[in-house]
């Protein structure tokens, strides 16, 4: 997702009072498990179809819902969820139900991409949650990421959060 400064300072504007560490790493645009080294320090929590709402405005769906750990060098780990539509699930994206200890970035970010359609954040007590919409076309799948506020996250620079390009 191209960042475009005019179109997100006031999302990222309740980001405000969060350390420096976290608040870079909730408005970086690569993989999450790239970024924080992860390869093998996936978790899957559970991987099940359960009947879900995508948002307040839809009806319930059956969901594919894929809950994962991601631990590496954090001293608390970070849960992410996400959500696919059980009628998304085909052609290349058949790939999601047997993702197992892989990164779902690993099939997101290869040809053709998807592309993030939003980005919402969520800031309580403990925790900030991160909503992300990924869309091609007509398949949407939302992912939530959970991340504890005091953690040892890595020092990023701005630059590289900024980015468009996925490594």
């Amino acid at each position: 997702m191209k960042y475009n400064y005019r179109k997100k300072w006031l999302r990222e504007s309740s980001l405000e009072g969060l350390p420096n560490n976290l608040k870079k790493l909730l408005i970086d645009n690569s993989s999450l498990t790239k970024r924080l080294a992860m390869k093998r320090s996936i978790r899957v929590i559970s991987s099940k179809m359960h009947l879900t709402k995508e948002c307040i405005h839809t009806s319930k769906r059956y969901s594919l819902v894929r809950k994962v750990q991601l631990q590496g060098k954090l001293e608390k780990p970070i849960l992410a969820t996400s959500y696919t539509p059980v009628t998304s699930i085909r052609g290349r994206l058949i790939a999601i139900k047997f993702l197992k200890d892989r990164s779902l970035a690993s099939l997101l970010f290869k040809k053709p991409k998807f592309k993030k359609k939003s980005i919402e954040y969520k800031i309580f007590a403990d925790h900030v949650t991160r909503l992300t919409f990924f869309e091609r076309r007509s398949l949407r799948i939302k992912v939530e990421e959970v991340f504890p506020k005091k953690n040892n996250y890595p020092d990023l620079r701005l630059i590289e959060c900024r980015g468009n390009i996925v490594y």
